[in-house]
């Protein structure tokens, strides 16, 4: 399937060990296309990112997106462990909203997607 020239999409904006930038773009049709994710000061995981949205974005090519939140969702990174825990000395935050990892909020953007 040929990537159309322009599609319509979204940005979201996550605060985690850096600041995460999630844009879900839509196919003609209304469905989840492609997914592209870039952090600030998110140091070696930026490739790790890229690789994470480009498989993504083929799950949603095929029309998987409960698949791809399963594969995704309540992922864990030390560096949010941490955050968490911060969080739950300062009472900064709901614990509730602070993802797991960068692939959980990717699977929180999606999950959002889905009330639509």
């Amino acid at each position: 399937m040929k990537r159309p020239h322009k599609l319509k999409g979204a940005t979201s904006r996550h605060e985690m060990c850096g600041t995460l930038f999630i844009t879900l773009n839509e196919d003609d049709k209304g469905r989840p296309y492609e997914l592209f994710a870039f952090g600030s000061k998110l140091g070696t995981c930026r490739s790790n990112l890229e690789g994470l949205a480009r498989c993504i974005s083929k799950l949603l090519q095929g029309n998987d997106l409960e698949g791809a939140i399963d594969a995704l969702e309540l992922i864990r990174c030390p560096a949010m462990e941490r955050k968490k825990g911060e969080a739950r000395v300062t009472k900064e935050r709901n614990l509730d909203e602070i993802p797991c990892s960068c692939a959980d909020a990717m699977a929180r953007e999606l999950k959002e997607y889905l009330k639509k």
